[in-house]
């Protein structure tokens, strides 16, 4: 979850310097420990150490069994039988390998059998064009189609010796009953961090019982989804979180940065009659290189030394295993029928308090930040902030 907290400061603050005044952004939580777990899985040395340092700091996981047993619950969570309808979630992991070299059989074992892995070996120094076109269809068919172009020549290196990726789509629409209606959309003003108004679409709703919470100037709606009647399944919903201030959106994200409460829901929800719900549609996606932020989070890994996942390199001074990059991509649509938030991460080898309610009226006019969570388990899918909603 800091890792996420980190990309979303990070998406915030900077894109001010460019004169952006901010962009929308979404990451997932989830789909972060994933693909951290599947890179972990495949360390050892210093390199593993560091790893094991941050899950035990973040996470508690104080070995690679807890590690994988860890992995395993997750993998459970998105791989249940979503065609009965149980489950909205699903997730898929891939690996590629150039064809010089082969993954080393601990590695690929632990792939398939932990994280249900595909492993493909492509040509990235003959063959690169291809070898793209092939991980964006993979990536594309993964996702329900909601993320193509994930990578590109520019992103991939003819001397890239390995890809790990993780997929996750989520697709589920409201719990029905608390559905916010297409004949009740309507046009208002939302207000953006530059003191600008812009016209957008708003979703509403009113006079019906939702979950609802306040904490350190801010207040919390929760959106839950249709899930079916069927016992053990999982819980998804969809967390608002609105600043009280119209520009109080940097505030907030300081005070996850500082405080867990506030995203673990330690605090009361009451449900709250709501004379008036206003959320804006939106759709968007967001890119960005976690890399960085990985290193001053102390993940500083010496690839050539400490990684064991593939073989054949025929002198290890020469290998190209020496850096890490990550990109993370998602994909998010809030409409009257639907939520989508899509998520991919590619892993290249390559050179509160209980508060009172103060009013019963909900009305997401201006930058919010957002979250869908499994509630049974208190897992995090996906976090991320509107700043416009007419950005795409």
């Amino acid at each position: 979850m800091e890792l996420c907290i980190r990309v979303m400061k990070r998406a915030l603050m900077y894109e001010q310097t460019k004169d952006l005044l901010g962009k929308n952004f979404i990451v997932s939580p989830l789909s972060c420990t994933i693909l951290l777990s599947m890179v972990a899985s495949g360390l050892k040395g210093e390199a593993l150490e560091q790893m094991m340092f941050f899950f035990r700091l973040r996470m508690g996981l104080r070995s690679i069994a807890d590690l994988i047993s860890e992995s395993d619950r997750l993998m459970a969570m998105v791989s249940l039988d979503s065609t009965k309808g149980l489950l909205p979630l699903s997730s898929a992991n891939g690996a590629w390998v150039d064809m010089k070299y082969k993954l080393k059989p601990s590695f690929q074992q632990v792939l398939k059998t932990t994280y249900r892995a595909d492993s493909m070996a492509l040509d990235f120094a003959n063959e690169l064009e291809e070898a793209v076109a092939e991980i964006n269809t993979w990536v594309e068919k993964a996702t329900n189609g909601n993320i193509k172009d994930s990578v590109s020549k520019q992103f991939l290196l003819k001397d890239t010796v390995l890809i790990l990726a993780n997929a996750l789509y989520f697709k589920r629409t409201r719990k029905r009953s608390r559905s916010l209606l297409p004949s009740r959309t309507i046009i208002l003003n939302f207000y953006t961090l530059d003191g600008k108004t812009v016209k957008v679409p708003f979703l509403t709703h009113s006079f019906l019982y939702f979950p609802y919470g306040y904490s350190q100037g801010c207040k919390i709606l929760k959106l839950p989804y249709y899930v079916g009647n069927q016992k053990g399944v999982k819980l998804f919903s969809m967390y608002i979180f609105l600043p009280d201030e119209k520009d109080g959106l940097h505030d907030l994200i300081k005070q996850l940065s500082s405080d867990s409460t506030l995203l673990n829901l330690r605090f009361e929800f009451k449900y709250v009659k709501m004379e008036e719900i206003m959320i804006p549609k939106f759709k968007f996606k967001y890119s960005t290189e976690v890399s960085d932020i990985m290193e001053q989070m102390g993940l500083r890994l010496n690839m050539n030394k400490d990684a064991e996942m593939v073989e054949g390199v025929p002198d290890p001074s020469t290998a190209i295993i020496d850096d890490m990059k990550v990109c993370h991509s998602c994909c998010i649509e809030v409409d009257e029928n639907r939520t989508d938030p899509v998520d991919l991460i590619d892993r290249v080898f390559g050179g509160g308090g209980h508060g009172n309610f103060p009013h019963s009226k909900f009305i997401a006019d201006h930058p919010f930040m957002f979250m869908i969570r499994e509630d049974t388990s208190e897992t995090p899918i996906f976090v991320g902030a509107v700043v416009n909603p007419l950005l795409r």
